[in-house]
C-alpha cells in the first residue's frame, strides 16, 4: 500500500455530505493497514454488519458441508422436516417445496417470496419495532405466491437466509449464535464482533435513514442469519482475510461459488452462491469487488486483482454510494 495513501481525505469527502454522520473503513494491502474513523464512528465503535453477516452463513455452511453433515444440494426438508408449513413454496398452484435444494438458498435462485417487503421496510424504517425470525418469516411467506420454481430466476430475497440459519441449527446441533462465536469470532480473534442479542452497548451506534436514527432491538435481535452480526471495520476485515486466504474452509471451494447471476435490487450487483460481486467498472462487469453489503451501509469487499481488503460501513440507509466512492479512491491509490 502506499505510504501516501490519503484514507482521512476520501472519508473528509465523504463526511461532508449531509446525510453521513459517520464512518468507518479498514484497509489491508499485502501485509499493511490503514484505517479511519469519523464523525459517530470514531473511537473503534462498534455497528450493525446487517447483510455481511451472509458471509458467516456461507463460512458455516461449507465448514458443515466438511464435516459431511450437509452437502449444498440436499433438500431443504431433509434438515426442516415438519418445520416448514405444507405448501411453503407453491407457484401456479404447484408445490415446489420439495425441490429446494441448500444452493437455491445460497444463490438467491430458491423462487420463495422475500418476507422484507415493502410493507415490513416502510414499518421498520418508521421505528415500528417487530420481531421475526425463522417461523414468522415461513409463516408469512406461506401465503404468498412465489415468483418462480426453484432455479429458474435469481432475485435477492431474505427469507433464504432465515432458513439457512435454521438449516445451521439443524445440520451443526448448536444454536447459530453459538455456532458464529465459535467457529469463526473467537478462532480469528474477534473479540469487538458478536451476534446481536438486543443487549445494552455504549460503544453500538445505530443505523441512520437519513436524518434518523433507526432504533430497532427487537428486529435486529431477531433476524440472526439474515443480519444480526455487531462489528468494526477492523474486525470486518480480519473475517475477510480469512474468509478469502482459506483459513476458515479450503481455498480452492471458492471459484465455484463464482456462479455470478445479475440482481437488480437492492441496487444492482451479482450474486454467486453465499457471496457477491460488485461492478467497479462498466466494460469490466465481472472483476469487481467480491464479498457483501449491508443494508446499513455496512461493506466488506476483497478485490482479487490489487489483492485488497476493505471493510467499514457509512452506517447509512441510503449511504452506499459514499461508500463506493471512497473504496474506489482507495484502489485508484494502489499500485
Amino acid at each position: 500500500m502506499k505510504e501516501t495513501i490519503r484514507l482521512e481525505q476520501h472519508v473528509d469527502k465523504a463526511m461532508q455530505h449531509r446525510l453521513v454522520h459517520g464512518f468507518s473503513i479498514h484497509v489491508h494491502h499485502e501485509g499493511n493497514d490503514c484505517a479511519c474513523a469519523q464523525g459517530n464512528l470514531a473511537d473503534n465503535r462498534r455497528f450493525f454488519a446487517a447483510s455481511v453477516t451472509k458471509l458467516l452463513v456461507t463460512t458455516l455452511v461449507l465448514k458443515l458441508e466438511k464435516e459431511k453433515r450437509l452437502t449444498r444440494e440436499d433438500k431443504i426438508v431433509k434438515h426442516l422436516g415438519d418445520d416448514l408449513p405444507k405448501g411453503f413454496h407453491t407457484y401456479k398452484g404447484k408445490d415446489y417445496t420439495d425441490e429446494l435444494v441448500i444452493r437455491h438458498l445460497m444463490s438467491n435462485t430458491s423462487g420463495l417470496p422475500d418476507y422484507f417487503d415493502k410493507d415490513v421496510m416502510n414499518r421498520l424504517l418508521a421505528n415500528e419495532d417487530e420481531t421475526w425470525g425463522f417461523k414468522p418469516v415461513a409463516d408469512y411467506v406461506k401465503d404468498k405466491e412465489a415468483l418462480a420454481p426453484p432455479g429458474q430466476k435469481a432475485k435477492y430475497c431474505d427469507t433464504n437466509y432465515q432458513l439457512l440459519g435454521a438449516i445451521i441449527e439443524k445440520a451443526g446441533g448448536k444454536p447459530f449464535t453459538l455456532q458464529v462465536e465459535e467457529e469463526i469470532l473467537r478462532p480469528l480473534g474477534m473479540d469487538e464482533s458478536y451476534m446481536y442479542d438486543g443487549r445494552k452497548d455504549e460503544k453500538l451506534v445505530n443505523i441512520f435513514y437519513k436524518d434518523r436514527e433507526i432504533v430497532l432491538p427487537k428486529y435486529l435481535a431477531s433476524i440472526g442469519a439474515e443480519g444480526g452480526l455487531v462489528s468494526t471495520a477492523k474486525d470486518l476485515n480480519i473475517f475477510l482475510r480469512a474468509f478469502f486466504s482459506g483459513k476458515l474452509f479450503p481455498a480452492e471451494w471458492l471459484e465455484p461459488l463464482y456462479q455470478w447471476r445479475l440482481l437488480f435490487g437492492p441496487g444492482l450487483f451479482f450474486y454467486g452462491i453465499g457471496v457477491s460481486m460488485q461492478p467497479i467498472h462498466l466494460f469490466k462487469l465481472k472483476k469487481g469487488l467480491i464479498g457483501h453489503w449491508g443494508h446499513s451501509g455496512a461493506f466488506a469487499f476483497y478485490h482479487p486483482g490489487k489483492n485488497v481488503y476493505m471493510s467499514g460501513t457509512v452506517n447509512q440507509f441510503v449511504g452506499h454510494n459514499k461508500a463506493v466512492r471512497v473504496m474506489l479512491s482507495v484502489l485508484k491509490e494502489i499500485d
